[in-house]
């Protein structure tokens, strides 16, 4: 019922027609599909504990500002998609400017439990949603000051962490008056992997090894000259 209303109050106010819409946007690339992932099946009733709890938006700056350029490899899963919407999930460059954006998962209707795409290291840090609605499309932002009426959306909580990841529970509340708030319109899990410095090759060293030869001769001969 809420939904209805919804809908038949975003006509009557008039919707905005040029509001951009996943078609808009490039893929980002290929969708992979590893359900059997072990890491993943482990932490999966983690993450269903956090998606059963509204999440909280505590943390959302890590994923806005820094995650995507310090070093990470991201991987971005799908859970589930309980919404008559058609919902496409993107990451953007840019905050608040979905057109610096590309879209990862073009929608949630028809994806698969175990559905994944990897996100290359500094190639984008803001995650958000496109939602079509009946009257007009919307796109909703960790940043509820970014979104339509100010309303919180998207929300993150931290669901775990194993040997070699940080895991985090994104859900979605698509509804343009803030809907029923279960967020269960899209659920997608962000798995973060450090990705060590690779080690110097042997002549890097020898180079890195003379340059401090170099410094500590340097370094006596300026305090005999003061002695």
């Amino acid at each position: 019922m809420l939904r209805h209303i919804a809908v038949v109050a975003c006509i009557a106010l008039g919707a905005n027609a040029s509001a951009i819409t996943p078609g808009d946007l490039p893929d980002y690339g290929t969708i992979g599909n590893d359900a059997g992932n072990a890491a993943f099946v482990a932490m999966l009733p983690a993450l269903d504990a956090a998606f059963a709890n509204p999440p909280g938006s505590a943390g959302s700056s890590f994923f806005e500002d820094a995650s995507y350029n310090a070093g990470w490899d991201v991987r971005i899963w799908f859970i589930s998609h309980e919404s008559a919407y058609p919902n496409a999930l993107g990451v953007a460059t840019t905050a608040g400017d979905a057109t610096s954006g590309t879209i990862a998962f073009p929608t949630g209707a028809g994806r698969a439990l175990g559905d994944y795409i990897d996100i290359t290291s500094g190639a984008g840090g803001s995650p958000f949603v496109l939602t079509d609605h009946a009257c007009a499309d919307h796109t909703w932002w960790a940043d509820s000051s970014l979104n339509a009426g100010g309303l919180s959306h998207l929300q993150w909580s931290l669901a775990g962490i194993d040997a070699t990841s940080w895991w985090y529970a994104l859900a979605l509340d698509d509804q343009l008056d803030g809907g029923d708030r279960d967020w269960n319109d899209l659920r997608v899990a962000f798995q973060f992997t450090f990705r060590p410095v690779a080690a110097p090759e042997p002549g890097t060293w020898a180079l890195i090894l003379g340059f401090a030869g170099v410094v500590a001769l340097l370094w006596r001969r300026r305090r005999l000259a003061l002695g």
